[in-house]
């Protein structure tokens, strides 16, 4: 089935991945096909499929193959070649290609998280030197929702943003790992501990909610301070103006960075009208209180103060921006932008029905004001109609332009957004769930990348002081990198300069925030003991009452273990597998007890020995069902089928099932 393509190694299969100590690698270049050809070569296998096979079925013979000849190249391969009519069938192989790695990386080496090998698999280039797409972003390429939706996928995306780079196994590891015997040891390395996690999306989202918080407060102030028009900025009104500065200075580099994507997202119009209208209004406060003149004054004060009234709108609508990490809001905003840029034609119609019964009753009404005809359209087309006003002059052409008017955009138009809005709805909201795993996906990887190799980012007001302080510092790594490309040694050493002045100046911005989820984390995770103590307490008293053990006690649960080391977590128990928080993800060699307690590990050759029993068992009851239809047959009159006697060679003489004893050692 599978035509190969000549490459070099061909004949000898790659090592899929390599580990030593606890470092999950990538082979080198050498020990790769490149990329191209193994594109090609699954492309030439998806073709060659039968029609008759499902979509939904990618037989294993298949998976080896593609695996045997691109090792873990194949996966991003097979995004890549997910186009046309074989989209679905290249998303199931690149499923089948990621598990069966990770399947073979533990079977190889027991002490290698499944995150660790996902790590390189999913995130990693195909080859060393050229910037070739990983996994992940082949998948956000072709936009591939049934490979994020798989659940070893979507749960090491969400492992990403719950810890970041921290589950990269090659990353260099910081010395928090080591054991302090002192009491301020102990109490330093919680503290750097704590401050790790601010490297991980998830707490670099936490901090742009804070700061967001903060800046709806000081507007709120400043927006209701009686003495706006009468005095000098107050501290916290300085502080609020640094905020809005450094929104400025965000947008200016989304524009210069990235001018056509950056106006083509939802976002940027819930973010650009409210930063222009308080830059505008600080510019006339500025302006009026160094005038001369005392009207001047009083009248960009005035403006000013109207300009800021106005943003009040557009910061609640930017909660949408600013909480869409959270699902219902993130498909909440997908719902609104697609609904808005389907319905843009209509918008058009409005605009162009208005302009042209504009300049028709102003050309009949022509001692009436122009502005005052436009009012007087726009309030009809929001279902507020003025007929006194527009009859004024001449009565009778001017009640038909009006009449025929208020029927185009009160009803065709008003009908026609209704549809496409519905429209809208109806086709996105089937494959809603996959957006949102794209737009999330893609927000967890900008958020990996954003920060650098240290994992902080600077939202506004922090990218002043980035601006100011650390930027200097970037611009004359890149300088000396040039002025020395072959120098490693200076190369690593401006870069490690680089991210403790990032480190520095981030925990001295943000350390007030820092405190605060601190603390709040401190009262949760006393809260959340003391309420275990209790649940611990009224298990242990109910059980002494039943006469049975308590769940609390452990144990191991061995419901689900043919689908758990199969793997398969999909049909597994809610109390085996895998839990999201935990960070020893053994998809498929991990169970834990009823409790929440974890039991040992399953040595490899017990594991071999247990899946040779599940293998044997399957073919016997294959036997067993066929056996049991020819009886059927038998007694029914009819003929028993050769076939059926032929597959009989599982069981045993006149048709017993032989039972064999298998050994396996106590783990």
């Amino acid at each position: 089935m599978m035509s190969h393509t000549n490459h070099p190694n061909e004949g000898v299969r790659a090592p899929l991945l390599r580990s030593s100590s606890s470092r999950v690698s990538i082979p080198t270049d050498d020990t790769l096909p490149p990329l191209r050809d193994v594109i090609t070569q699954v492309e030439n296998t998806l073709a060659q499929l039968a029609p008759s096979v499902s979509d939904s079925i990618i037989p294993e013979d298949v998976v080896k193959s593609t695996l045997a000849f691109g090792g873990f190249v194949s996966v991003s391969a097979a995004l890549q070649a997910a186009q046309g009519a074989s989209k679905e069938r290249a998303q199931l192989l690149a499923v089948k290609l990621v598990e069966r790695i990770v399947r073979e990386a533990r079977l190889t080496d027991a002490t290698v998280e499944v995150n660790e090998v996902l790590w390189v698999v999913l995130t990693k280039q195909s080859n060393l030197g050229k910037r070739e797409l990983s996994a992940l972003e082949a998948a956000l390429q072709v936009e591939a929702t049934t490979f994020l939706s798989s659940e070893i996928v979507s749960t090491f995306v969400n492992d990403i943003w719950n810890e970041g780079n921290q589950i990269d196994p090659n990353r260099e590891k910081r010395p928090t790992n080591t054991t302090p015997t002192s009491g301020l040891g102990r109490l330093w390395k919680k503290v750097l501990n704590h401050l790790e996690r601010w490297r991980t999306p998830r707490y670099q989202n936490a901090l742009i909610i804070i700061v967001a918080l903060v800046y709806i407060a000081l507007y709120f102030f400043i927006v209701n301070i009686v003495e706006y028009m009468n005095n000098w900025p107050s501290v916290l009104e300085w502080i609020f103006y640094l905020f809005v500065f450094g929104e400025v200075i965000s947008e200016l580099q989304e524009i210069i960075l990235n001018p056509v994507s950056h106006f083509t997202t939802l976002s940027t119009w819930f973010i650009l009208p409210p930063t222009a209208l308080l830059f505008s209004s600080f510019v006339f406060r500025m302006v009026a209180l160094h005038c001369t003149s005392r009207m001047q004054m009083i009248r960009h004060l005035y403006t000013s103060y109207i300009l800021l009234c106005f943003v009040a709108p557009f910061l609640f609508l930017r909660l949408i921006v600013w909480l869409d990490a959270f699902e219902t809001i993130a498909k909440i905003e997908i719902l609104i932008g697609k609904a808005l840029r389907d319905s843009f034609w209509v918008f058009a119609m409005l605009v162009v029905t208005v302009v042209g019964f504009w300049q028709a009753v102003y050309a009949i009404e022509v001692d009436e004001n122009v502005w005052t005809v436009l009012k007087v359209l726009v309030m009809g087309a929001l279902y507020a109609p003025d007929f006194d006003a527009t009859t004024r002059y001449d009565p009778i052409p001017n009640t038909l332009l009006f009449f025929t008017y208020l029927f185009l955009v009160t009803v065709v138009l008003t009908s026609l957004l209704v549809a496409s809005f519905i429209a809208s709805y109806l086709s996105i909201y089937p494959s809603l769930h996959g957006i949102y795993l794209l737009s999330f996906t893609r927000k967890t990887l900008a958020a990996l990348h954003s920060g650098d190799d240290t994992g902080l980012i600077f939202p506004p007001l922090g990218n002043l002081p980035e601006l100011i302080f650390v930027k200097p510092l970037l611009v004359l790594a890149y300088r000396s990198s040039n002025l020395h490309p072959f120098d490693t040694a200076r190369r690593e050493k401006w870069a490690k300069a680089y991210n403790r002045v990032r480190e520095a100046v981030w925990i001295l911005v943000y350390l007030p925030v820092v405190l605060l989820v601190s603390l709040a984390e401190v009262i949760y995770n006393l809260f959340d003991r003391l309420l275990g103590r209790i649940t611990r307490f009224i298990l242990a008293r109910r059980s002494s009452f039943d006469g049975e053990p308590s769940a609390a006690r452990g144990g191991r649960d061995t419901r689900d273990l043919a689908s758990v080391l199969r793997g398969n977590p999909a049909t597994a128990s809610s109390t085996s597998f895998h839990h999201a928080g935990s960070t020893n993800n053994h998809y498929y060699y991990y169970n834990t007890g009823a409790g929440g307690l974890t039991t040992p590990q399953i040595p490899n050759d017990t594991l071999r020995k247990i899946f040779d029993v599940l293998d044997r068992l399957e073919n016997r009851a294959d036997a067993i069902e066929r056996r049991l239809n020819g009886i059927e047959k038998q007694l029914g009159g009819a003929p028993a089928q050769d076939s059926d006697a032929e597959d009989d060679g599982d069981l045993g003489p006149e048709g017993r099932f032989e039972v064999e004893t298998l050994q396996i050692d106590d783990y």
